[in-house]
């Protein structure tokens, strides 16, 4: 999972997860619709790693971050519950794909324009 600014306020779904028409998807949050959490926490990744056969956590969930100053791995169950409230937030303020794509277009016009 990613999410963050670094993402653009998008989310994006690579190999493994496309939709029916096997294209990979974008679907972006509206900078002018405000703050979310995933603004406020910047870039991540949420790692989480395959469980034991008896369902058990062969490690624990942890968070990546990309710091001005360096990298920085969480793993202490309230600071990884931050951050899936994080994602949580992203991907309920994210666009469809309808909507994600008007706005890529608007945006990249205005580079065109100058």
């Amino acid at each position: 999972m990613n999410g963050g600014r670094g993402r653009g306020g998008c989310r994006a779904w690579g190999q493994g997860e496309r939709d029916s028409t096997h294209r990979d998807r974008v679907e972006c949050g509206d900078p002018r619709a405000g703050l979310h959490l995933g603004v406020m926490a910047g870039p991540f990744q949420l790692l989480r790693f395959p469980t034991n056969r008896d369902g058990s956590e062969s490690e624990p969930p942890t968070v990546y971050a990309d710091g001005y100053t360096g990298d920085l791995y969480l793993d202490k169950p309230a600071e990884v519950a931050s951050y899936d409230a994080a994602f949580v937030d992203i991907w309920n303020n994210a666009s469809d794909d309808q909507a994600s794509q008007s706005l890529i277009s608007e945006v990249a016009g205005s580079y065109e324009q100058g």
